[in-house]
């Protein structure tokens, strides 16, 4: 009996923390926040939005563990990576106001950052611990959310249900 206890922590040691953790982060630090919408945003800065043009093919730029598209002359979309506990992955999505850095809205997410298709590790191989989102994978309302205001923020069009 020790023996199979034994064998079987030295293969799947993680399972548990792993996924307590995932969970953890998720509920703590994952989803979607809207800190300001765009008819806010309009009252605060009068006659900028109607200056502003998307950019059909945004400026990308990476810096360290920071990706940044340009998406107008005034709005940017920041995704920023970092590594935590057991090697989930939180990425960060942001629409920023660039000219005073001010973040109007937020998406964050964990994964298992693992690369099965191509794999490079063997962490990679541990499907037990794969997971892709804190969503679930059919149905991502709090990541449609986000994409819907970069979207709006972009082009600059009114809240629309």
């Amino acid at each position: 009996m020790l023996a199979t206890v034994v064998m079987y922590l030295l293969m799947f040691w993680d399972f548990i923390p792993f996924h307590i953790a995932h969970k953890y982060y998720c509920t703590t630090e994952g989803g979607f926040t809207l800190n300001k919408t765009l008819e806010e945003w309009k009252v605060e800065n009068p006659g900028v939005a109607e200056k502003l043009t998307p950019n059909k093919k945004p400026e990308y730029e990476k810096v360290g563990n920071k990706e940044r598209y340009q998406l107008n002359q005034r709005f940017a979309w920041d995704i920023i990576t970092n590594d935590h506990f057991l090697g989930l992955r939180k990425r960060d999505n942001r629409i920023v106001d660039v000219k005073n850095s001010e973040i109007l809205a937020q998406y964050a997410d964990f994964d298992s950052n693992q690369k099965s298709l191509e794999p490079r590790q063997f962490r990679d191989f541990k499907f037990w611990i794969y997971v892709e989102s804190c969503e679930s994978m059919s149905d991502r309302p709090e990541e449609r959310k986000f994409y819907k205001n970069k979207y709006l923020f972009k082009h600059q069009m009114e809240h629309q249900e």
